[in-house]
């Protein structure tokens, strides 16, 4: 897969991530589908949401630094985001699978696309 494909898989995905939580947020989207079920009042669900929201905010500014549409991120801080990211779907995915609820774990899906296209993002470019 070459790194266009990738950055455009991710940075959309990024950008329906962050659709889905403000859905959650505004009450489009049931809470108790989510952090495995765990949430069940309003004082609970926004912070985990608030927090989940600027995660995925930031993964898109990241993607948007490495392929050079934003310039205000160092080139280090984008490399090291990634991979941390990178890390943080893998270990996610191994969670969603072990997850109660059938959305948690086909969220698995979405994080293992992530952490496979951040792959491909992160190989040097051919030139």
């Amino acid at each position: 897969m070459n790194f266009k494909t990738a950055w455009s898989i991710c940075t959309s995905t990024s950008a329906l991530l962050i659709v889905f939580h403000l859905m959650i947020l505004v009450g489009i989207i049931p809470a108790n589908i989510v952090w495995g079920g765990n949430i069940t009042t309003p004082e609970m669900i926004y912070p985990m949401e608030l927090i989940a929201l600027t995660i995925s905010t930031y993964l898109l500014l990241i993607l948007l630094a490495k392929n050079n549409k934003v310039s205000f991120i160092p080139s280090k801080v984008v490399s090291v985001s990634l991979w941390i990211f990178f890390a943080y779907f893998i270990l996610n995915t191994v969670g969603n699978l072990l997850a109660e609820t059938v959305v948690e774990k086909s969220m698995a899906l979405v994080t293992l696309v992530l952490a496979t296209n951040i792959f491909y993002v992160l190989r040097p470019k051919k030139v």
